[in-house]
This record gives structure tokens, sequence and C-alpha cells, in this order.
């Protein structure tokens, strides 16, 4: 996984700042709003840290969706994502 508690790449300063954002995204009540600090995050990063990151972040959610809901629960809700993101190719 992407070391996002350590830090990002040789650069601590958007560590702490990928961090923040992922806090900050989690604690909005809208998802718009969350959607919106996740991207502002990412584009934050360098190109070749983004996909890492964008990899964890959808590990830590599926985790929180086993703890909230149950594994499966959880899985369903994951392969519809994965199952809409392979729909979208082109």
């Amino acid at each position: 996984m992407h070391n996002v508690g350590k830090t990002c790449g040789a650069n601590r300063d958007v560590a702490v700042q990928v961090r923040r954002g992922v806090v900050q995204a989690v604690r909005m009540t809208s998802p718009t709003q969350a959607a919106i600090s996740l991207t502002e995050t990412v584009l934050s990063l360098p190109d070749e840290e983004r996909v890492p990151f964008l990899r964890d972040v959808l590990a830590y959610a599926a985790g929180a969706l086993v703890a909230i809901e149950g594994p499966e629960r959880a899985s369903e809700h994951v392969f519809r994502v994965a199952d809409a993101a392979v729909g979208q190719r082109p």
C-alpha cells in the first residue's frame, strides 16, 4: 500500500497535506464536498503518486464498508462500483 502514514515520496509536506485531505473528506457531510476535497488532494500529489494513493483510498473505503455493513454487503457494493467503472471504458 501507498505509505501515506509516513511520507508520500520524499516530500513530507505533501504527506501531511494528503492525510489532512483524507480526514477532511471523511468529515464532509455531502458526498459532493467529499469528492471535491479528494480531487483537490489527488491533484496536489505528484503524478507518480496519484494512482497508488487512490488505490489506498479505495482499500480504506472498502475496509470501512466491511466494518460497518459486514463482508457480504460490503463486497456487493465494491463489486457494483467496479462494474460501473468497467462499464465506463470506451
